[in-house]
């Protein structure tokens, strides 16, 4: 564990409006700004090419079926379906990127540390199953910081690949380790590699500007002293460690919020919410979070299972399910919700899309109660929690007077 001593120099206050943010500070997120958004241009073609070649190989291969004399059409709509995926997975792309590169102002909110490297990690999984990179995540509940996680998205997506591109040199596995710790009043994430140790004559020196070990056009020296000054701007600080016997770990430590939201509550039954979604580390996060909260949970994988189980069940007291935007199988499926649940039931939806705030109107055409982008934020919380609570009290009634 990464003890982090305390300290007689008081820290900076966390702060609000961009401009009371350091001038030094602003100048280091402008300089890393424009050259992140240089780094981002040059690997946007190696990050996009694997779902260009999955593409063009099946619409190739759709080209073929059609000279068939009996056109194979569940064939066909299999080879369709992946395209549609690898399109999705290029659109992903380019949305993540328009959302690193927008305005740098801080918005600061109460969210799940976990959510946040969650979104980091998915941002980057191409580079991580490229270089065969194995990525543990040890979370057991919910761990509440007060950010802009667009920001600390940043912080952990920088450190992460930085400890791939250090494991490059690994003859064996390469393993990255994300984990979460409570030190006194302290939040923090620690994120480990088995790559070989930071050169003792570097590590003095790896935090300052422009600093980098990296080859000509990888690097620019700017990611940890920006990532270090953003954590101080929070309240916060970056440290690390490293050694060839231990492996390097990079900690990003938080003060603790005032007031926890996911505290756990006297038990009580509160209802059931479903939550379906595709990734078992999300489903993780708001499974304990509800169950925080007072409500049993049932979680599931996919749409058939999760729906099942919606249908099967006469009270519910909200779904939350994880969508595409635009995706007609995540639209129908709303429908369908909106079908099994009536008029009066809660669909939540959530999407780590960028453009799920673009497609609120079509998901709430298709029946759904509200719509929100990952990381789910306290404030997303409280509004859901008035919802249920509302309604479920109406439903109670509504029970007394029928009997």
């Amino acid at each position: 564990m990464t003890v982090v001593k305390k300290s007689k120099v008081k820290r900076p206050k966390i702060s609000i409006l961009h401009d009371e943010i350091p001038p030094h500070v602003q100048e280091f997120m402008h300089l890393t700004r424009l050259a992140e958004m240089g780094r981002l241009a040059a690997n946007v073609a190696h990050e996009i090419n694997n779902p260009l070649m999955v593409a063009q190989g099946f619409a190739e291969n759709i080209e073929l079926l059609l000279d068939s004399p009996e056109i194979p059409r569940d064939e066909m709509r299999m080879q369709v379906l992946e395209i549609i995926k690898a399109c999705q997975r290029m659109a992903r792309i380019i949305n993540k990127m328009n959302r690193m590169s927008r305005s740098q102002k801080l918005r600061l909110f109460i969210v799940d540390l976990a959510e946040v490297s969650l979104n980091a990690v998915d941002f980057i999984k191409t580079q991580i199953n490229d270089h065969d990179v194995k990525v543990e995540f040890d979370f057991e509940h919910p761990m509440p910081i007060k950010c802009d996680a667009v920001q600390v998205e940043q912080i952990i997506l920088n450190i992460l690949s930085n400890a791939i591109h250090a494991m490059q040199a690994n003859d064996g596995p390469k393993t990255i380790r994300i984990s979460f710790e409570e030190f006194g009043r302290w939040q923090q994430i620690k994120i480990w590699n088995n790559g070989p140790a930071i050169a003792k004559n570097v590590q003095d020196q790896i935090m300052s500007p422009f600093f980098t070990t990296k080859g000509e056009g990888e690097g620019t020296g700017l990611g940890l002293a920006v990532s270090k000054a953003i954590m101080q701007v929070h309240g916060g600080d970056l440290s690390f460690t490293s050694s060839e016997k231990e492996g390097t770990a990079f900690c990003l430590s938080f003060p603790r919020p005032k007031q926890n939201p996911w505290q756990e509550r006297a038990r009580q039954d509160r209802g059931l919410v479903v939550v379906i979604d595709r990734q078992m580390n999300y489903r993780r996060t708001l499974h304990e979070k509800f169950r925080l909260l007072g409500f049993r949970v049932e979680a599931f994988p996919d749409y058939r299972s999760g729906g099942d189980a919606v249908a099967a069940e006469k009270h519910i007291a909200g779904v939350v399910v994880d969508v595409v935007p635009g995706q007609r199988e995540s639209l129908e499926f709303v429908r369908d919700l909106r079908h099994f649940l009536g008029p009066q039931g809660l669909i939540f939806t959530v999407s780590n899309f960028p453009s799920a705030r673009d497609a609120r109107g079509e998901l709430k055409a298709a029946g759904a109660t509200e719509c929100f982008e990952k990381p789910l934020h306290a404030d997303n919380f409280s509004f859901i929690l008035k919802l249920l609570d509302s309604t479920d009290t109406a439903a109670a009634a509504a029970d007394k007077v029928a009997a």
